[in-house]
């Protein structure tokens, strides 16, 4: 018990007052399948952050914090200031691909952000002012730009219909200095016309209706434009005060994105073995009670079989990890679905030819094995004989694991524990 951690120690404790319970085996066993299953993966609702940044320098620091607290999917940036490297952009935002255009004045470029977790495309577009990419979500492709209009040019209305029929699904983010009542705004200007007229026209809404984003008057022109119900989503402005502009945050509730995360299970193989040891006693009275009929014993071993399935989900835990890396490669993978596929054909069919099919497909896939293990121990010979330090102690290491004790019962302080 001492190699064990303090939580490998809790689930072996917390395991054998589960198996105290007066409780049949059974009735444990569809317990532990229900309680301790594998979770789903979490998702969550896809979000747009769009920022009228208008210096980039200057308010860097806050649109950090607005990444780190609300996750952004997406990012849309007008108004930078000056022209910014788009390295120095790649490196506040590392976590995303970035899409960067150039600007008509002197107020900078327009930028689009992607999660990397998000699979896009840059649309290739010969507009300033304007970049968008396409992003699937939920299966759908989506249409994604970022626009900056500036007060004294004409919207690219042109560009936006083409975008519109690039895909059925559009989301438009971007200062576009069009005031409109529809959306909020207490004056109309002609840009405000166009844009309301343009949106009637593709069935498209503001998201963001009524929310004010100047600070220097009481109007909203920042939009968030989409084919989206607006029911479905949610937006509304950040308290941080920058830039002139307030931050828009929307939230799409009917577009889950799926957190790139997978769920790993770590059994421990130790408590498991245990835990059988300490009741092996009892499994075989069970056993000697049940051999007077074929039926009796059959019943036990169904039994006993969902019993060693719902210990294994007892003594699991899952963790959560970004990427999940195999422990053999993608080719083997193909090779090991393919024989699996064989044999269940073979046992439906039981025709020579798939049987022979199958025993050389296996052939071939012991071959490949063999070849695996041939080349991790060259890896590891090489490993051991290496000049670097670090690399020859991480190798050596794995040569020096201590051996399993096995018990029978779970000693905590005075007390013990057992079945």
């Amino acid at each position: 018990m001492y190699d064990l951690s303090d939580i490998q120690k809790q689930i072996g404790i917390e395991t054998l007052h589960d198996c105290c319970w007066t409780c049949s085996i059974s009735e444990l066993s569809s317990y532990w399948q229900q309680q301790y299953r594998q979770p789903e993966i979490s998702c969550k609702c896809m979000s747009l952050l769009h920022y009228n940044i208008r210096h980039f320098y200057s308010n860097q620091a806050e649109l950090i914090d607005m990444v780190n607290v609300f996750s952004p999917n997406i990012i849309s940036l007008n108004e930078l200031g000056t022209t910014i490297p788009k390295k120095i952009i790649n490196q506040l935002l590392f976590s995303y691909n970035v899409y960067l255009k150039e600007g008509t004045n002197s107020h900078g470029d327009v930028v689009l952000a992607v999660d990397k977790r998000l699979s896009c495309q840059q649309i290739e577009i010969n507009e300033p002012n304007l970049i968008a990419v396409r992003i699937r979500i939920d299966n759908q492709r989506f249409v994604v730009a970022s626009i900056y209009s500036p007060p004294t040019e004409q919207l690219p209305l042109t560009t936006m219909t083409k975008l519109v029929s690039e895909a059925k699904n559009v989301i438009i983010a971007g200062d576009l200095n069009a005031k409109h009542p529809d959306w909020g705004c207490l004056q109309v200007n002609t840009k405000g016309r166009k844009l309301a007229n343009w949106l009637i026209q593709h069935n498209l809404s503001v998201l963001n209706s009524g929310i004010k984003s100047s600070l220097r008057s009481n109007t909203t022109i920042d939009l968030v434009i989409s084919g989206e119900i607006p029911e479905t989503s949610e937006s509304k402005s950040l308290s941080y005060t920058g830039s002139d502009h307030l931050p828009i945050l929307t939230k799409f509730f009917r577009l889950n994105v799926l957190m790139d995360k997978h769920l790993v299970p770590r059994t421990y193989w130790k408590i498991y073995s245990s835990i059988l040891t300490v009741l092996i006693d009892q499994f075989k009275d069970e056993q000697e009670n049940s051999s007077n009929s074929a039926n009796s014993t059959h019943n036990w071993f169904l039994i006993l079989e969902q019993f060693l399935a719902a210990l294994k989900l007892r003594v699991t835990i899952w963790k959560e990890v970004k990427r999940k890396r195999p422990s053999i490669s993608p080719s083997l993978q193909v090779l090991l679905r393919h024989k699996h596929y064989l044999q269940n054909r073979y046992r439906h069919s039981r025709f020579e030819e798939d049987r022979l099919r199958l025993r050389s497909w296996n052939v071939i896939v012991k071959r490949e094995f063999q070849a695996l293990k041939q080349r991790s121990w060259e890896q590891f010979i090489l490993n051991v004989a290496s000049p670097n330090p670090s690399s020859f102690w991480r190798t050596v290491k794995k040569l020096n694991k201590k051996k399993s004790v096995d018990f029978s019962a779970v000693t905590e302080a005075n007390i013990t524990h057992k079945s």
